[in-house]
């Protein structure tokens, strides 16, 4: 259990993952941006370079999460469900969903800075790999990191 636990948590630093390099980015064009890799989506909003609200969208696949040939994947997916449930459940400002599909488990994790606890996000890991300022997450920082690691940034109208 321990295993997906640190699979799903590696899964969400990577895909969080933002940087502390001067952006190209102009925070002040829009409040809410959308970046896309292969079946995660990611949108951002933001009052100017300040990251208000994440929701992330990703497929954790079953492969990913079983552990060998000798494992049933039903019951992986049920362990996985049921870590997922767990997680992050005590952290202000952070919801964290999975449900089973197809391809393996689809998890949305939506964090409100507002609400959230950034040394709580902190010591979640939530936050290792984001572009943190003193207080506060930058949304310009997070958009590099993310282009960075192949993700497309665009910002979108509401």
């Amino acid at each position: 259990m321990k295993t997906w636990k640190n699979i799903i948590l590696l899964a969400v630093c990577v895909l969080l993952s933002g940087c502390h390099s001067k952006s190209k980015v102009d925070p002040a064009t829009s409040s809410n941006w959308q970046c896309t890799q292969s079946t995660t989506v990611l949108q951002l909003e933001n009052n100017q370079d300040t990251l208000q609200k994440t929701r992330q969208v990703f497929i954790l696949p079953y492969d990913a999460i079983v552990q060998d040939e000798n494992t049933d994947t039903q019951e992986a997916r049920e362990k996985a469900l049921e870590l997922c449930s767990q997680m992050f459940k005590d952290i202000d400002g952070v919801t964290f969903e999975s449900e089973a599909v197809e391809t393996g488990i689809q998890c949305t994790l939506t964090i409100d800075y507002g609400q959230a606890d950034l040394s709580q996000l902190k010591e979640a890991g939530l936050t290792d790999e984001l572009g943190l300022k003193e207080g506060y997450i930058s949304l310009s920082d997070t958009i590099d990191k993310l282009e960075s690691d192949g993700f497309a940034c665009q910002a979108v109208s509401q």
